[in-house]
């Protein structure tokens, strides 16, 4: 009797990584054996090279090496790769010959194995620490990726930690819905080699992109302008359904991190979904606080918001920052708000003594009315979780903690109240 299909998904989805099940299941019966290879193959993690255990003197192992002589005798595996998740990237490595660079530059197989994977969705690259300079890759691993981002159904991009990356690549991705940038430093174009012309430049079709995703970690200061302004003319965000924008890490002395996330926001606010906000506001005005906030729009499909804001001397202006914006959030009679979630970095040697009753009270009194009535009516779930900047300070934190609930208590009898530590 054969097993219905549903049936031999859901064992094997159970199953899981365990490669000695799902090989006995394949070999027991080959109707398991689609499925599992489906499962087994649907990531391709291409990591550094790593010596084997007790391999002294031996040539490193590179996984992509592997990766190419399995598909090279096996290709129609390459049809259940979905992911790859490039690691490390960045991460420097010597040569038997004593030549030393990023893995990735020094790879002669990459090129060969994303040529051979017919239909990514997701791709994942992330650099390590080191970064890595997109110029330091050989022309023919960039070809190659020019080639495959124009090729692949790419749903979903991440890049973090990269040093002059082009822009045009995001560009040639015609179904991508995801995009995130960590730490990426830009050209606004690097044209691509067309298959059609054995590698000679042509320039892409303008199509805008649907985006529906967008993360932006620490980006350049310099370059924040001009990435806003390509994402407003290569993308369409009026069906923008996320957004994290993160620069609390930067510096933006006159508060131009959230000039430019306004810039964005005001085609994309009716549409979103979930929003996270954390800007870093160290040494901006304080009189500035209220322009720089949120703006009072439609946000009328909102039900996440999380915001990051810190408390210190040095930086007054980020509680400021923090309550305009949820007061602009919050004044929306249509508003369909559901959870908020706020995370403060307490950047004080004393948290405990230099604790202000009075600016959590006006978080409270921002969500709920004089008659303890929410001034959210969706709102179901408030979080604050609290990061101790200076570690003299640790031992201090769960009095904060206590401190924070008491004040913030009214609102357990309406929401789901969680206050708690964050590393």
């Amino acid at each position: 009797m054969r097993l219905p299909l549903e049936l031999v998904e859901a064992i094997v989805e159970h199953l899981g990584d365990d490669l000695s099940a799902l090989k006995s299941c394949s070999t027991a019966s080959s109707v398991f054996l689609p499925s599992s290879q489906r499962h087994l193959f649907s990531t391709l993690t291409l990591s550094p090279p790593r010596a084997a255990k007790g391999s002294i003197g031996q040539p490193a192992s590179s996984t992509t090496e592997k990766a190419l002589q399995l598909f090279s005798l096996s290709p129609h595996l390459t049809k259940y790769i979905h992911t790859i998740f490039l690691e490390n990237a960045g991460e420097m490595t010597t040569t038997a010959q004593g030549q030393r660079n990023y893995w990735l530059t020094l790879d002669a197989h990459f090129p060969s194995l994303i040529s051979l994977i017919p239909a990514v969705r997701s791709f994942v690259w992330e650099n390590g620490m080191c970064g890595l300079n997109w110029f330091s890759l050989p022309v023919e691993t960039r070809q190659a990726m020019h080639s495959a981002f124009g090729r692949w159904p790419l749903v979903r991009f991440e890049v973090s930690t990269v040093v002059n990356f082009p822009l045009s690549l995001v560009r040639s991705m015609k179904s991508l819905a995801h995009l995130g940038f960590a730490q990426a430093h830009f050209v606004l174009d690097e044209a691509g080699p067309s298959s059609e012309s054995g590698g000679a430049m042509v320039r892409q079709e303008k199509k805008l992109l649907s985006l529906k995703t967008i993360s932006l970690a620490e980006p350049s200061r310099h370059l924040i302008s001009a990435l806003v302004s390509w994402l407003l003319e290569s993308a369409d965000v009026t069906g923008l359904e996320g957004l994290s924008w993160n620069t609390y890490y930067g510096y933006f002395a006159k508060g131009e991190d959230m000039m430019e996330l306004q810039r964005l926001l005001r085609p994309a606010s009716s549409s979103i979904r979930a929003l996270h906000v954390a800007p870093t506001l160290d040494g901006t005005s304080v009189s500035l606080a209220p322009s720089l906030a949120l703006p009072s729009q439609d946000y009328t499909e909102l039900r996440t918001l999380t915001m990051g804001f810190e408390f210190s001397q040095h930086n007054p202006s980020s509680f400021h920052w923090l309550k305009n914006s949820l007061e602009n959030v919050a004044s929306r009679e249509n508003s369909k708000l559901e959870t908020v979630q706020f995370r403060c970095h307490l950047a004080q040697g004393d948290p405990l003594a230099e604790f202000d009753e009075s600016a959590w009270s006006s978080i409270r009194d921002t969500l709920l009315s004089e008659s303890a009535e929410l001034k959210l009516p969706s709102l179901r779930e408030v979080s604050v979780e609290v990061y101790a900047v200076y570690s003299e300070a640790e031992e201090k934190m769960e009095g904060v903690l206590e401190r924070i609930r008491e004040v913030l208590g009214p609102l357990e009898k309406r929401v789901s109240l969680r206050v708690t530590r964050f590393s």
